[in-house]
């Protein structure tokens, strides 16, 4: 797999002044510095959060020695694409403790922190996160704030105030801009609406960062995953801004195996000069809300509602459009799991918790409905009715998930929040993803080298989202300790559909800043991660 490296493999080094003691040293680990490099044995030296010495530092003193014989050491893994805004009430960030990750991107999908990002952030700074924090600012929060609940397209006073939160939230410490063109208000947003707003992120050397329109096909969203690919495109092509696709798959049994043509898209718009990449977590399932089985004109205002939620009520309170959209559901459920409506795992309910962790088909038979397409499909607007909730959809397979993954221009996301330890049903990606690679597609299928993994994992989103030069992302003198060492033949996902409250195994230690916050897999209950904000320029400045 080819990759931008800083050199051609970093040297081993040790400063010419060496301290009397190292606050930590790791010793005899296999060191994996993040840039694609082939793996070397080296000592890491640190003092001060930072890492100082990687080399023979065999003899040298340190308040605490972590033995990493037959162990990886490799940065801390950097998670490009989460939920975390509960960090405010679980600072703690288990689950994505126990599995290595260091520093979590939150933001996304066009919404997380509001639109006063300066409050959020210093809020993050005042729990003492154990681990690190960054944020994007969401377009949706945006729209939200200049228009309310409105559906229709912004006036020029509306878009120009848009510009100003998107310059502002920048100014705060957003390290780009997010959209989710699945969800309300995202939808109702035009290209032009959106690349408008990207010109303006691009300028203060932001990214764009979407969940696209649609992840499925044409009849199932109105949109189609081929389609929403060449809009993600043209917003970076026209805007300038480099462009991340989140969470990137092909959804549905009818669009297996059409990653192909996807990342020929995504091929050509490189070779235009397009920076676009993508990040994508390890399994085959995707996690959402009920209303986006529905396409996207079922959210525009209906007989005097607002848009969003208000007007889907309405439309499936009214007998006929009631019938459009049932007939538009089955047709589009079809094609997502044919008969086997047992993919649908329900993962939120809040109006009734016996329906959680249960699926599409058990609710069907509670209800006395067909089993057939029909039944599905009024089993879905009556959960849309009485509440809505969140599912689980089994609906991809390993050749796009595999075919994704091997791609130099592809890097891992789990997609998660902070779940609530045991507290409903979640998906496993949020406690397993990193562990899942080391373990399925590093270790047991050889779909990636353990190097290109890491790359992948540490120094792929750091440079792309400006962590690199905030000294985030490698195993190198002079950058934080953010570090994470595991066992390459023993770490392993322990999180499943069913059962998805189990953290990762096989992580000896992890560092944050310097200190050790986990070690042997056991969390110390170590407080140090930081909040970063994004430092480049005003545009106005001199340069």
């Amino acid at each position: 797999m080819p990759v931008t490296l800083i050199s051609a493999a970093l040297p081993l080094s040790v400063n010419a002044i060496q301290p009397d003691k190292y606050d930590v040293l790791i010793k005899n680990g296999s060191v994996v510095d993040g840039t694609g490099a082939a793996r070397f044995s080296a000592d890491v030296g640190i003092k001060g959060g930072k890492i100082i010495a990687v080399g023979d530092l065999q003899g040298a003193a340190a308040d605490d020695v972590i033995n990493a014989a037959g162990l990886i050491v490799c940065p801390g893994f950097i998670d490009p694409h989460t939920h975390p805004e509960d960090i405010l009430s679980r600072p703690d960030a288990l689950n994505y403790m126990h599995q290595g990750v260091t520093l979590v991107l939150g933001g996304n999908c066009g919404g997380g922190a509001g639109t006063d990002l300066a409050g959020f952030l210093d809020s993050v700074v005042a729990v003492r996160p154990a681990i690190n924090y960054a944020t994007l600012v969401g377009q949706g929060d945006i729209r939200t704030e200049v228009m309310g609940s409105k559906y229709e397209a912004p006036t020029e006073a509306e878009l120009e105030a848009m510009k100003g939160l998107v310059a502002t939230a920048m100014c705060e410490g957003a390290f780009g801009l997010s959209t989710g063109l699945e969800y309300y208000p995202g939808l109702a947003s035009s290209t032009e609406e959106i690349i408008a707003l990207a010109k303006v992120a691009d300028q203060y050397g932001g990214v764009y960062a979407s969940h696209l329109r649609d992840e499925e096909s044409v009849a199932q969203g109105g949109y189609g995953v081929i389609n929403a690919v060449e809009e993600a495109i043209k917003i970076g092509e026209q805007s300038g801004i480099p462009v991340e696709i989140s969470h990137i798959k092909v959804n549905g049994a009818d669009m297996w195996y059409k990653s192909d043509e996807v990342l020929a898209m995504i091929t050509d718009a490189r070779s235009r000069g397009v920076d676009i990449t993508y990040d994508e977590y390890p399994w085959d399932g995707s996690s959402t809300n009920f209303t986006t089985f529905l396409p996207a004109w079922v959210s525009e205002p209906f007989r005097g509602s607002a848009g969003g939620q208000e007007a889907i009520l309405a439309r499936i309170a009214n007998p006929e459009q009631r019938a459009v959209v049932k007939n538009v559901l089955q047709s589009g459920l079809g094609l997502l799991v044919g008969s086997e409506f047992g993919r649908i795992l329900i993962s939120r309910c809040s109006w009734n918790q016996d329906f959680v962790g249960t699926n599409l088909q058990h609710v069907m038979d509670v209800w006395g409905l067909p089993s057939t397409a029909e039944g599905a499909a009024e089993a879905v607007i009556q959960v849309i009715a009485k509440g809505g909730g969140g599912y689980i959809s089994r609906t991809m397979n390993d050749y796009d998930i595999e075919n994704f993954m091997r791609q130099p221009f592809g890097m891992i996301c789990d997609d998660a929040g902070i779940p609530d330890f045991g507290v409903g049903s979640v998906h496993p990606r949020g406690y397993g993803s990193y562990a899942k690679i080391l373990s399925d597609y590093v270790r047991e299928k050889g779909v990636l080298t353990l190097e290109q993994a890491i790359y992948k994992m540490t120094y792929m989103p750091a440079e792309k989202f400006g962590f690199l030069e905030l000294g985030r992302g490698l195993i190198k003198e002079g950058f934080h300790a953010d570090v994470t060492v595991f066992n390459p033949e023993t770490v392993e996902d322990k999180a499943t559909y069913l059962q998805p409250f189990q953290y990762a195994e096989g992580f000896k230690a992890v560092l944050v800043n310097g200190e050790i916050a986990l070690l042997d897999d056991v969390y110390l209950k170590v407080h140090a991660g930081q909040v970063l904000r994004h430092t480049h320029r005003h545009p106005s400045s001199p340069t």
